[in-house]
């Protein structure tokens, strides 16, 4: 019996490796081998992996790479934005699960609405945020969009991409707060703990795996991001250049369309004191600022 059981189990496992193994080969070939090859080659001053001819130079390339300036702005860039990410999309969505916990209809219509920015393109969300960034709060705080100023344009990203991925957190940190049985927080209320005891001592332990999770993968995403930086690149220009646009725009139309409203205004004044139509007609003609009066040429032509 124990033989016949064994075997079944052989045949099963032999049936699962036979699924994985044409991925399992595929993934070898691009990610292992080369990985293995590329181990040896960074030690040689190897143009190609055809060349042959290349000299030992042991950790030089790894001494220049170090103290390139670019990579290391790059490296820091990168962290900068990875540390902003993982901790805005945590907390956000771990306070989102929170507050949306209890299953009821504005609730699961909340959790719909907040995950949906998830299913967005990583481009397409950094496109919308761009034109956000420039076109609406440009104007509404007077101040540079934080895609034109380099001091700004990694936490604004590293915005864009909490705002997106915060959904997904939310998500698991769900999952992981209904796997907690209520006796745990009925207990804690009867002997008089208060809501942050009980998250604190009964919530935070029992979702560590999914905080782990959560802070996994988004380390991950975050160090090999690639599309907001390119999607946005070609708005720091349009950004850096939107505030100079408006302030020509202040400066030159402006003081033209006040000087222009109070000569009107005077116009309208001196009618309204005239006491017949017949002389009022005569003293808007006399008294019409210049613009009224060519746009009432243009209107007779």
């Amino acid at each position: 019996m124990k033989q016949k059981r064994s075997v079944k189990k052989l045949r099963t496992h032999a049936g699962n490796f036979l699924f994985l193994f044409p991925a399992m080969l595929l993934y070898c070939f691009v990610v292992i081998v080369p990985f293995i090859q590329g181990i040896p080659y960074s030690f040689t001053n190897r143009a190609s992996v055809v060349s042959q001819s290349y000299d030992f130079v042991g950790l030089r390339n790894y001494m220049e790479l170090i103290t390139n300036k670019y990579f290391q702005q790059a490296f820091f860039h990168t962290v900068q934005f990875t540390v902003i990410y993982v901790i805005g999309a945590n907390v956000l969505g771990l306070a989102l699960a929170l507050m949306l916990s209890r299953s009821s209809r504005f609730n699961n219509l909340a959790r719909t609405i907040m995950f949906i920015p998830f299913t967005v393109a990583l481009t397409s969300g950094a496109i919308v945020w761009s034109y956000v960034f420039t076109d609406v709060y440009s104007p509404l705080f007077q101040k540079m969009s934080p895609l034109g100023l380099s001091s700004q344009v990694v936490p604004a990203m590293a915005i864009i991409a909490i705002w997106r991925d915060m959904g997904y957190c939310m998500l698991i940190y769900l999952a992981g707060l209904q796997s907690i049985s209520g006796e745990y927080y009925e207990a804690a209320k009867v002997d008089g703990a208060t809501w942050w005891q009980r998250t604190r001592l009964i919530t935070f332990p029992l979702i560590l795996p999914a905080i782990v999770s959560n802070v996994t993968l988004l380390i991950a995403w975050g160090l090999k991001c690639f599309d907001y930086p390119m999607a946005v690149a070609r708005n720091m220009e349009a950004a850096t250049d939107c505030i100079a646009r408006r302030s020509r725009f202040l400066v030159t139309t402006v003081p033209d369309f006040w000087s222009t409203s109070r000569e009107c205004s005077r116009s309208v004044r001196s009618i309204l004191m005239r006491s017949t139509p017949r002389r009022a007609n005569r003293a808007w003609r006399r008294s019409m600022c210049p613009s009224a009066r060519r746009a009432e040429r243009s209107w007779a032509a």
